[in-house]
């Protein structure tokens, strides 16, 4: 997870919610909140995908390499749609945990080239 703590789409996927849910079905999380932290973390490190608030997510693709899930909160459906068309994939954590991991697999299963 890369972003400022403080974005409402970066708290809400800290919440004990969502980091159950991605522990539940397998997933290792990793968490960063600011550059040079994320930095540090990304450091000689691969990651499957990285979940970013949309605001960090060029910044999370640039840093990492890694196919990035633009992450939004309360996103009207054509702030979603702009996402999905940057990012390949986007994830409203307004709507609560349980679709996350279908996106992450999307993510995941998506060619990186283009992004």
């Amino acid at each position: 997870i890369f972003g400022n703590p403080e974005s409402p789409a970066v708290s809400a996927l800290s919440s004990a919610d969502y980091q159950k849910t991605l522990k539940m079905v397998g997933y290792k999380v990793t968490t960063c909140t600011g550059t040079d932290e994320c930095a540090r973390e990304l450091k000689g490190k691969k990651f499957d995908v990285v979940l970013a608030d949309a605001k960090d997510a060029q910044a999370a693709k640039e840093q990492t390499g890694s196919t990035v899930v633009a992450v939004l909160m309360k996103a009207s459906k054509e702030e979603v749609k702009e996402a999905k068309n940057t990012y390949g994939q986007a994830f409203d954590a307004s709507g609560g945990s349980l679709k996350l991991p279908s996106v992450i697999n999307r993510a995941a299963n998506q060619p990186t080239a283009g992004l």
